[in-house]
């Protein structure tokens, strides 16, 4: 089947005659340039790559997607110019997880060399019995939001 909807819009283009898709244009460009080309923010533009998980074979999945959920809402330094993808690895793991306290600790790496940049660390503690998912989630989180500050500048 053909789509008629791109020639609707290629023939109001052409109703505003040689000068006004001239300014069309114009107005496109410029727009791109002063804004970088902006994009749609997503897990492409998080510098860093989450690398090893360890914890129990249960926890494991749930503190994988808590740290990734965190790390994605993080605003994170822009690189410098000419750097792109990952800039760093971070390598998470659950240190203990009961119903009252959770400790995750989180080692940031440079992506390229292995160096180590930082060590890092998460807890929470609850003074009555709490479900371990929501105090994992919480710690786990805890240790995401110090990651920009990790990275170099």
């Amino acid at each position: 089947m053909h789509d008629p909807r791109p020639q609707r819009w290629l023939a109001r283009l052409e109703s505003f005659g040689r000068a006004g898709a001239a300014s069309a244009l114009a107005l496109t460009v410029a727009t791109l340039v002063t804004t970088g080309g902006a994009r749609a923010a997503g897990p492409a533009e998080v510098p860093v790559r989450l690398g090893e998980i360890s914890a129990t074979p249960a926890d494991a999945p749930l503190l994988r997607a808590s740290f990734e959920s965190a790390l994605r809402a993080q605003t994170f330094p822009a690189p410098r110019p000419g750097v792109r993808g990952a800039r760093a690895i971070v390598s998470v793991a659950m240190l203990e997880c009961d119903d009252r306290k959770c400790s995750v600790s989180a080692v940031v790496r440079d992506a390229t060399r292995g160096s180590l940049l930082a060590v890092l660390r998460g807890s929470a503690r609850s003074p009555s019995p709490t479900a371990r998912d929501t105090l994992l989630r919480s710690a786990a989180a805890g240790a995401a939001r110090q990651v920009p500050g990790a990275l170099p500048r």
